[in-house]
């Protein structure tokens, strides 16, 4: 039996939701898509720095997270984790050891530009 060190269940207290983009035909036979909840799982967020700057003249104002959660599949980039209303673009995932018993989600929340449930950014 192999032995995991690191992830403490106690820790993992905040109901993390991971959504996806899904395609669909509207009603003018056009294609588009939107976020939909794929699942709703225990997690620790942690924040890991911030950073501010101007961009084609516009404010940028970015908070980088570290999100640990059981090993959970379908989890990857494309996805968009959602806490509180709150939503933080999946940067990359690490599966420490690859044992396949937890998942390090690195994962940005950018205050300047809104994830949209109908579309990419806003």
């Amino acid at each position: 039996m192999r032995q995991v060190k690191g992830l403490n269940p106690g820790r993992l207290d905040k109901r993390v939701t991971i959504l996806r983009y899904q395609d669909y035909t509207t009603e003018l036979k056009g294609r588009s898509n939107e976020l939909v909840p794929v699942k709703t799982v225990w997690a620790e967020l942690r924040p890991l720095r911030g950073t501010e700057g101007t961009e084609y003249f516009r404010d940028v104002n970015t908070q980088g997270y570290k999100v640990t959660m059981r090993f959970t599949e379908g989890v990857d980039v494309k996805s968009v984790l959602e806490y509180k209303g709150r939503q933080f673009k999946i940067q990359y995932i690490v599966n420490p050891l690859e044992y396949d018993y937890m998942l390090e989600v690195y994962c940005t929340e950018d205050f300047s530009r809104k994830v949209r449930q109908g579309g990419m950014y806003g």
